[in-house]
């Protein structure tokens, strides 16, 4: 049962109960958990964001120290959350807990699937045992001098019992459980991570926890920065809890704001395109300037109120000198590495261009330019698999720009396209490619091109009664859920006569298609738009081989 205390102020355990907002508390598993939900005039629209604080030992945390904190959440509209696992040291147990608080208030309560931690001290091993467990639920980890080395504090014999092993067996399994041995899936989801630690700290010493989480976090590429405070240590500084910086990360990944983030193809070795306007865009915080710096121009705009940005940088010239591209914006720079300039192609279809070049017969140019002492400026930059009922903002590139040394990963198609370029042209060739085997023409293709086209309203109607948003998708969703009462009567039926279900009735339009129309284009090429390029090149027909005449009215659609 919740537990609402309307008296603003300070309970009577102590505990923070921001003015004007009441502090919830109720069990969930048997343990204590509390909610401090903003005032209702500072809430967002949507799912809450909220902000997961750990340890709460007992009901002491958080507590009139961390006020200051509290306050700037809640004015940005952010709750905060916990619950008390007891001295569970991060163990499997304590996380058990910590899921079953995280599907409560997701599931029942409408709080959004992405929270940001806050780790004190010994709560870094309870949240970050968690975490690594479950890495596409977190929005970011912020640390006040956490613990993240069960070996560092409170040492493997005192944690021993709270895992249930003897000393021995848990220093045995030690990097099954500790969360600096298990960083792997939580760098693969880059989950941004910012800590603030004292340089003096003897009880969470910082070369044992921050320093070697933030070591080994960034070897695997994950984002991570930590702010090592002169002459502090674990102890009750105003600093800690009333720290901007911190503060700040907190609301910008609990609302989802990245501090400073370039479009997808905006990575090291990027090739951009020479002789047009050349597009730049990404996001940071609404409000927040942002300077790109290249080639020595310098553009600023300001991120709207969605924290999208973009400038335009003026017709470049093209060049083999690898030079930097930078982003700032406030105190976060971001600079690319190894940019050229030259031609920019968009190569895309199913199996043909998406068929390797060492696999081909251009494995002799990929081999050739494999073993050429200089490196020759060709490069792909190959979107990753995907598919989307919706336009995405971001994609993803595991690889991001490879050079020519890879050549033997390139499209084969491709390859061999760039390659006749630079040399005719004498420039640097970049490929944007996004391909997939075994996919019809019509899942590349934007909506609008369905939806302008007469002869393809059929294809138009099937999208539109997949997104929610849409009357024709209402009227279909009705329709499906008459159907599947019946499909159930009827399935019912023939189980109880000793026969089988019939198949369920599939959901309306492509929503199930995973290689329906748009669904290509939302994920792998919506992300890349408007991203500077000199045309296109397209291979494909096999999966649209019975079309006919009609083909030509899909080719018009995709164009």
């Amino acid at each position: 049962m919740a537990l609402t205390l309307l008296a603003p102020g300070i309970s009577s355990a102590g505990c923070l109960v921001a003015q004007s907002v009441a502090r919830q508390e109720f069990s969930v598993d048997a343990h204590r958990a509390f909610v401090l939900e903003p005032p209702r005039s500072t809430r967002v629209e949507g799912a809450m964001p909220w902000v997961w604080y750990a340890p709460t030992l007992g009901n002491r945390h958080p507590n009139r120290d961390e006020q200051w904190m509290i306050d700037r959440l809640h004015a940005a509209g952010i709750a905060i959350a916990g619950i008390d696992v007891g001295e569970s040291y991060g163990s499997p147990r304590g996380s058990a807990v910590y899921q079953a608080l995280y599907e409560e208030l997701t599931n029942n309560r409408g709080y959004k699937r992405q929270p940001v931690l806050l780790a004190r001290s010994r709560g870094g091993l309870m949240l970050y045992s968690w975490a690594v467990d479950h890495p596409d639920c977190v929005g970011g980890v912020a640390g006040i001098y956490p613990v993240c080395n069960i070996a560092s504090y409170p040492g493997i014999a005192k944690a021993a019992p709270a895992y249930g092993m003897t000393a021995q067996e848990l220093a045995e399994r030690i990097s099954e459980f500790n969360p600096t041995d298990r960083l792997k899936d939580l760098a693969a989801a880059r989950v941004p991570v910012l800590h603030i630690q004292g340089d003096s700290d003897r009880v969470v010493p910082h070369e044992q926890n921050s320093g070697l989480l933030a070591k080994r976090y960034k070897a695997l590429g994950g984002p991570i920065e930590v702010e090592l405070i002169e002459g502090q240590g674990h102890n009750m500084w105003r600093g800690w809890f009333e720290s901007e910086r911190l503060t700040d990360f907190m609301i910008a990944r609990a609302l989802g704001w990245p501090d400073l983030e370039l479009g997808t193809p905006f990575v090291d070795d990027a090739i951009l395109q020479r002789q047009l306007p050349v597009p730049i865009w990404g996001w940071s915080k609404p409000g927040a300037k942002v300077t790109v710096q290249f080639a020595g121009q310098s553009e600023t705009c300001t991120a709207d109120p969605q924290g999208k940005w973009s400038v335009t940088l003026a017709p470049l010239e093209a060049s083999h000198e690898e030079r930097q591209l930078t982003a700032t914006s406030s105190d976060r720079t971001v600079t690319l590495n190894g940019v050229l300039v030259g031609e920019v192609w968009f190569s895309s279809g199913q199996s043909n261009m998406d068929w390797i070049a060492g696999k081909s017969m251009c494995r002799d140019l990929a081999n050739t330019l494999a073993r050429s002492r200089q490196d020759v400026p060709i490069r792909e930059f190959h979107v990753d698999t995907g598919s989307s009922l919706y336009p995405q903002s971001r994609t993803s590139c595991k690889d991001g720009w490879k050079r020519s040394k890879h050549a033997s990963g390139f499209s084969a198609l491709s390859l061999a396209f760039a390659w006749s370029l630079h040399e005719e042209l004498k420039v640097p060739v970049g490929i944007l490619r996004s391909t997939h085997g075994a996919t019809p023409i019509e899942t590349w293709a934007a909506y609008e091109g369905f939806e302008d086209h007469p002869a393809l309203q059929h294809i138009a109607l099937r999208v539109r009664q997949s997104r929610p948003d849409q009357a024709d998708a209402r009227r279909a969703f009705t329709a499906y859920v008459q159907d599947l009462k019946a499909w159930q009567k009827d399935s019912e039926d023939l189980i109880q006569r000793g026969g089988s279900a019939l198949a369920r009735p599939r959901l309306p339009g492509i929503t199930e298609d995973w290689k329906g129309a748009t669904r290509m284009f939302n994920k792998k090429i919506a992300p890349l738009i408007p991203y500077a390029i000199r045309g296109a090149i397209w291979c494909h027909g096999t999966s649209n081989s019975s079309d006919g005449k009609i083909y030509a009215d899909k080719l018009e659609a995709l164009i």
